[in-house]
């Protein structure tokens, strides 16, 4: 039987090997399925190996958070792995200060999700409701029921975009 592996909130990023799963409608040659990842999958109980988000997780606020992480426990099967990357809020917001302090200028869209002088127009979903520690994230992991937790720093292109500190990897085993 063929492995089931879901990208969640694949946005523009094709992952070879997933099911490449987003709610915009508008990526063309990148989504496989649309579906509102923070809702209930079409996946049945037990059925999923892997879970992957890259940057989805704070886009949701804590109650949701909390939820879906268990939906996704709950999809996985035993042993099965759910990757979760995001941002580093603490060093977001000290990258935050010390650009005022330096500049005497506010750039607060790498906190709240607009990571551009001028926002991006017309990407759905695109703020930030909530905000990780690498200790505050393994926490949540764990209160869904994960197991062999840990946190690290992020590596997909969000990583070499920020620079080294500012993402975090969290993995998790059912």
């Amino acid at each position: 039987m063929e492995s089931i592996k879901l990208h969640l909130g694949c946005g523009t990023v094709h992952k070879e090997g997933y099911v490449n799963i987003d709610l915009r409608k508008d990526i063309p040659g990148s989504v496989d399925l649309i579906a509102d990842c923070f809702k209930s999958l079409p996946y049945e109980i037990n059925t999923v190996d892997e879970i992957c988000s890259y940057h989805l997780i704070e886009h949701i606020d804590e109650p949701g958070l909390e939820r879906i992480l268990k939906h996704w426990y709950c999809l996985l099967k035993p042993g099965g792995k759910l990757i979760a990357e995001t941002p580093n809020t603490v060093a977001l917001a000290k990258r935050f200060i010390r650009v005022y302090e330096e500049e005497k200028q506010t750039r607060p869209g790498y906190l709240y999700g607009c990571h551009s002088k001028n926002g991006r127009e017309n990407i759905l979903n695109d703020n930030h409701l909530w905000g990780f520690s690498p200790e505050s994230i393994r926490i949540y992991f764990e209160k869904a029921g994960f197991k062999h937790v840990v946190s690290g720093e992020g590596t997909d292109y969000h990583a070499v975009e920020y620079g080294p500190g500012y993402t975090i990897r969290c993995e998790g085993i059912k």
